[in-house]
């Protein structure tokens, strides 16, 4: 008689949703399991949500006479929708439960589920018996079923994956065919945020080194699929797009520019389950507290770049690099713009 609930938020900033009993208490294995890495022991890890949402508006609770799997939530984000999101399928797909063959419905918590996660999910009947309608939303009222199982994550935000989550991405993968290109820069040029600031510049260096650039924001899911399965050489910023390394054959080259001042856990997991040969080089021009890892971020071809180039016998124009001075300007004039609008409380980081 599990009952799932949608995602809300209370105005004091309170996240609910999840798994409860028929009594209304929470089933703590429904949350995103999350761990700050070493560098944030120290802050609080915050509840992704806890429950039934006793301050909002009751709403009647739809009642199904059926079992289903519990996903967790479909987040609109697609790095966590495509780690976090996909990390609960694996008995799905597994040949020891009879979820699949007996027709059982997976159940997704979602606002609303992105086109880009519909897309995805929708991939996999072509390589297996799971139709798009076995998957369901609760996104607005709460659902109550016979039984809810709760798989345990195959992946962990910060320090934990496991090879059943490596074998639900294979069998994404094998719905696609292999791209094209082997060198590829998968840039988040057309993406709302604001984590790669000047990355024009990098894209430009690297394309004039055989990598071809690649806006990832402008992306099917079918599309991004194949470009990573043919890739053998990826070049991307730390975060999403560095993350979609998990798409590539095993024992490939992935080179992870930092935006700030961290090393990513999910991303040194993702490389490590795939045996990739991997490089990190810090691009930023300064990492504080306020963008630790986080927007804004601001980059360019450091001294760092520079030396990862000549180490690997790139070629780049100094000449042309000096020219983009005025940009290098530019960029820094907004960062202490915006570092003087966060110490005068006009805006919040």
């Amino acid at each position: 008689n599990g009952i799932i609930f949608p995602i809300t938020e209370a105005n004091y900033g309170a996240r609910f949703g999840g798994v409860t009993d028929e009594n209304f208490n929470f089933i703590p294995e429904s949350m995103p399991a999350r761990v700050n890495p070493w560098y944030m022991e120290s802050r609080p890890t915050r509840e992704q949500y806890s429950g039934r949402d006793y301050n909002s508006e009751n709403k009647a609770i739809a009642r199904y006479d059926e079992d289903v799997i519990f996903l967790g939530h479909c987040n609109g984000h697609l790095g966590h929708f495509m780690t976090e999101g996909l990390s609960r399928l694996w008995p799905m797909l597994d040949p020891e439960f009879n979820f699949s063959k007996a027709g059982t419905r997976a159940v997704f918590i979602a606002t609303t589920a992105t086109k880009f996660a519909v897309e995805t999910l929708k991939l996999l009947k072509k390589t297996t018996s799971i139709d798009f309608s076995k998957f369901c939303f609760v996104s607005r009222r709460p659902a109550q079923f016979r039984s809810v199982h709760i798989p345990e994550p195959s992946i962990r935000m910060h320090d934990f994956i496991h090879e059943k989550y490596k074998e639900t991405i294979d069998i994404f993968k094998s719905s696609v065919e292999a791209g094209e290109h082997r060198k590829i820069y998968l840039s988040k040029e057309g993406a709302s945020s604001e984590r790669a600031r000047g990355e024009h510049l990098l894209v430009e260096l690297f394309a004039d080194n055989g990598y071809e650039p690649i806006a990832l924001s402008r992306l099917k899911a079918g599309e991004l699929l194949s470009l990573m399965k043919g890739c053998n050489s990826l070049v991307a910023t730390s975060g999403t797009a560095s993350h979609q390394s998990i798409f590539m054959e095993d024992n490939q080259h992935c080179v992870c520019l930092n935006r700030s001042a961290h090393v990513h856990p999910l991303q040194t997991m993702i490389n490590r389950i795939r045996s990739h040969k991997e490089e990190y080089v810090d691009v930023f021009l300064h990492s504080s507290g306020r963008h630790f890892g986080d927007q804004p971020c601001y980059i360019f071809p450091t001294t760092n770049l520079l030396r990862y180039f000549r180490t690997n016998d790139f070629h780049f124009d100094l000449e042309s690099i000096s020219r983009d001075a005025r940009v290098l300007k530019s960029l820094k004039s907004e960062e202490q713009h915006l570092d003087w609008l966060f110490r005068t409380g006009e805006i919040p980081f």
